[in-house]
């Protein structure tokens, strides 16, 4: 869910879609939640939330780009999309929700699967399925800890900056996990 958020502004039909209880539920572990279809204002508070994810990750000027490639290298399709693409080699069936194989939310979108696919090891397996995923946000999203600060600093909503707070506490769970 993290990766869908930062690949695509909030809509309308999203929040329709993300309006069950478990997602309910689940953000309000966190402090945090979605526009209510019910509350009045709706239309005017996604206009702000889209206003904010263009601003803040779009452009044209002062964005904060979200794919790693450009944060680090400052270009398109850099080293990190290649590596991206032997952990894509890893798990055949997976289909990035973007063309941008290292945008976070794909990144973050594929650590899901990897999560996925590590729960449904045995337990022989299981130790070697963590390591794999303490391995991959080790490898390849940890560089956005410094983007994510950026955001939650230049962020105009609320939304954006708790998105920012929760995708930094969901990197230092894997980090922490990693030295011990």
């Amino acid at each position: 869910m993290l990766g869908e958020f930062w690949l695509r502004e909030l809509t309308l039909a999203r929040v329709e879609q993300l309006g069950s209880t478990e997602i309910a539920t689940a953000l309000s572990a966190f402090e945090w939640s979605l526009p209510q279809v019910t509350d009045g204002d709706v239309v005017e508070k996604l206009e702000q939330l889209q206003i904010d994810y263009c601003q803040l990750l779009i452009g044209p000027k002062g964005h904060v780009s979200p794919v790693e490639s450009v944060w680090s290298a400052d270009q398109f399709q850099s080293q990190s999309v290649d590596k991206m693409k032997s952990f894509f080699d890893l798990l055949p069936e997976y289909q990035p929700p973007d063309r941008l194989h290292d945008h976070i939310g794909v990144q973050l979108d594929f650590a899901g699967h990897l999560l996925i696919a590590a729960d449904q090891q045995t337990a022989d397996e299981s130790e070697q399925a963590d390591d794999l995923v303490k391995t991959y946000v080790q490898q390849r999203i940890v560089w956005a800890k410094p983007m994510l600060k950026k955001v939650h600093l230049q962020a105009q909503t609320s939304f954006y900056r708790r998105l920012s707070a929760v995708t930094q506490q969901w990197i230092c769970f894997f980090e922490s996990k990693q030295r011990s």
